[in-house]
């Protein structure tokens, strides 16, 4: 992969757990890291929207698949998101080509 080719900087984010004045569980989206990266539409559908309840805020899910592609680091998971300006893509699969160690190719989904 060519540095020229990672042309857009995304910050990789975790889940944390914290408790709250009343001893409940908080998750807070946490930075991890900013990498240089690219983010490419892999596979494209309809979109659909999510969350049927009334108290339920209706999201716009996207069926779009992307794939970013950034150099390698170890401590990525499919539990991970993507803040790209204000997108987030949620890592559903990751590929270490080769198990060569050298780049991941991540498959995301956006969340609108």
């Amino acid at each position: 992969m060519r540095a020229g080719d990672l042309d857009k900087r995304g910050t990789i984010q975790y889940i944390a757990k914290s408790k709250n004045s009343f001893n409940e569980d908080i998750e807070t989206w946490t930075d991890l890291v900013t990498v240089w990266c690219s983010i490419n539409v892999s596979r494209s559908n309809e979109d659909a929207v999510a969350g049927d309840e009334d108290w339920t805020p209706q999201l716009r899910i996207s069926k779009t698949l992307f794939k970013i592609r950034m150099r390698y680091r170890s401590n990525i998971n499919t539990t991970m998101r993507m803040k790209y300006k204000n997108r987030f893509f949620y890592f559903v699969g990751i590929s270490n080509w080769n198990e060569k160690n050298k780049d991941l190719t991540i498959l995301a989904k956006e969340v609108i």
